[in-house]
């Protein structure tokens, strides 16, 4: 089984944080959220790589990420949350 990118970089972003380290370089958050683009899906959810199928591990693993760097906005505008909170109830009635 192959892991989970969003869901790796969301572990490192803690331990960063609980490391006292609470402010990433900008150029490493510019890569973040490069990822996280990457991995966004029209469906509304996240893949755990580029290229593959959203989940809900990823999804929530981008949540996460966007809320330890203190920039939600990443998550896209009204219409993008829509289709998350539509895809994270899709899995709940699947």
């Amino acid at each position: 089984a192959e892991t989970s990118l969003l869901s790796a970089v969301y572990w490192v972003l803690c331990a960063h944080a609980m490391l006292g380290e609470r402010k990433l370089e900008s150029s490493m958050t510019r890569q973040v959220f490069k990822l996280l683009e990457s991995c966004r899906k029209p469906s509304g959810g996240f893949s755990p790589h580029p290229g593959h199928e959203a989940n809900l591990l990823s999804t929530l693993s981008a949540i996460h990420i966007a809320i330890l760097l203190g920039n939600v906005e990443i998550l896209g505008e009204t219409e993008s949350l829509e289709n998350m909170k539509k895809y994270l109830l899709s899995l709940q009635l699947a």
